[in-house]
This record gives C-alpha cells, structure tokens and sequence, in this order.
C-alpha cells in the first residue's frame, strides 16, 4: 500500500517529475490525478521519462538520479531516504519537503523510492519497467 501511495504521491502530489524522471505511464499519471484532483491529467511535458539537469548552489548542473539505475550516495536504509526527503540535499537542487507534504505520504514516498532502488538488484525488472514506458512514449 505504502509503494502504491509513493508513486501517486511522486506523480503528482510532490511532482517529483519536474526533476527526476516519471516511471508510469501518462495512463496511470492521469488516473492518480484525477483520484488525487478529481480530473485526469491532459497536459506532459515532451521529457516526462528524462533527467532534468538542475541548477546546484555551487554554480553547476546537477543530475538527479535514476532511481532504479544510479546510486544514492550515503543512502543505506529507508530513514535515509525519509531523511533527505525531508531536510533535501544541500547543494543539489534537491529541495526539503518538510511541511509541504504530509509526512505519511513523505513515508510512501520513501518506500516508493526504495523499490524503484530495489530494481537495480533485478535486471529483468528493470528491463519490463523501462520497456513498459518506452512503449507508452
């Protein structure tokens, strides 16, 4: 339930998407929406499945990470990750989510990006997710 709230709450509650890459379908984006918004989503951006370089403190591009590719630096369990979420990454871009969004759902989205992490340990996994959304473009 956590994951499956995680994803809604990346998607479209904290709009995780105007930095790191979407990992759903516009079908699934548009059905959260409207169960989160009550209307379907009608509008993506044309690089809703890419990186977006960010601009960083010190005067450089940063890149988010792909969660099921990249690793997350000083990450090692999921208070970690509940932990950047909630205060960001200082210098990154990364912004705190503190007070913005609900701390259950901050949780959701704390084991929504663990699974996506979990991925990298399964290529076959991986492949039909990034299939699924190569076939969605």
């Amino acid at each position: 339930e956590a994951i499956e709230r995680g994803a809604k709450v990346y998607h479209i509650v904290a709009q995780c998407t105007n930095c790191h890459r979407a990992y759903a379908t516009k079908e699934e984006m548009s059905a959260w929406n409207k169960e989160i918004n009550n209307a379907p989503l009608t509008a993506f951006d044309d690089n809703l499945w890419d990186l977006k370089l960010q601009d960083s403190e010190y005067n450089y591009k940063a890149v988010p990470p792909d969660f099921t590719y990249h690793p997350l630096r000083s990450i090692r369990s999921n208070d970690d990750i509940y932990q950047r979420l909630l205060y960001g990454v200082t210098g990154s871009g990364m912004p705190a989510w503190k007070g913005v969004v609900e701390d259950d759902d901050l949780w959701a989205l704390t084991y929504y990006v663990e699974s996506l992490q979990a991925l990298k340990g399964d290529p076959a996994a991986r492949k039909a997710l990034m299939d699924k959304l190569q076939a969605a473009h």
